[in-house]
């Protein structure tokens, strides 16, 4: 952990001990490069719908009951994968959940989780514009994730950091945990990306 964790807020740290992994993940993901390829947008909806729907099923019964929890952030984004996935004529019954998804037995380690899964909405809308652009009717009813997310993805951001911080300001001890997870998580995402060109 960095020598001036005090001095940082949580978000802030998370940010820090997540950047290397993060920029990795970059490298892998070919959606965020100028000029996509509808068969990267694919790639990039398949490696999605096999992380966040495991972490959406597992997640649910430790969200629901927390009443303070951010409504934007309970949105089922599964459901807009897959609506995506059959427009684009992938066959659901061949994508198989990611085997590289971290171990999820607490509340904190779903924050861990939905910390790198809500981070990733920030600039869906940049992408959806991109794709629109370069492709505009083939993609016409393809793009509903990344365009429901889109839609004050940074408003729900904020939601989310704030639920974050205040958690974390009345269980301290927890921040280990949902560092890890975030970690782990952002690992999962490495894995299924670079499998995806590998």
């Amino acid at each position: 952990m960095a020598q001036n964790e005090y001095s940082l807020s949580f978000h802030e740290l998370l940010k820090l001990e997540t950047s290397k992994i993060h920029k990795e993940i970059d490298f892998f993901v070919k959606i965020n490069t100028p000029k996509p390829s509808i068969s990267d947008y694919i790639d990039y909806i398949v490696v999605m719908y096999k992380v966040i729907a495991p972490l959406e099923k597992i997640s649910l019964k430790f969200i629901e009951s927390e009443s303070s929890f951010p409504k934007v952030t309970k949105k089922n984004k599964t459901e807009s994968l897959i609506l995506d996935l059959k427009n684009l004529e992938i066959d659901l019954n061949k994508i198989n959940f990611s085997i590289f998804f971290p171990e999820v037995k607490s509340f904190e380690e779903v924050l861990g989780c939905l910390y790198v899964v809500e981070g990733s909405s920030i600039g869906s809308q940049i992408i959806y514009k991109k794709l629109y652009s370069l492709y505009g009717e083939e993609l016409k009813n393809k793009m509903n994730y990344l365009s429901e997310i889109g839609r004050d993805s940074f408003k729900n951001w904020i939601f989310f950091i704030e639920y974050l911080e205040n958690y974390v300001t009345s269980f301290p001890d927890k921040k280990n945990i949902i560092i890890k997870s975030a970690i782990d998580t952002f690992n999962c995402f490495k894995i299924e990306f670079k499998n995806v060109i590998t």
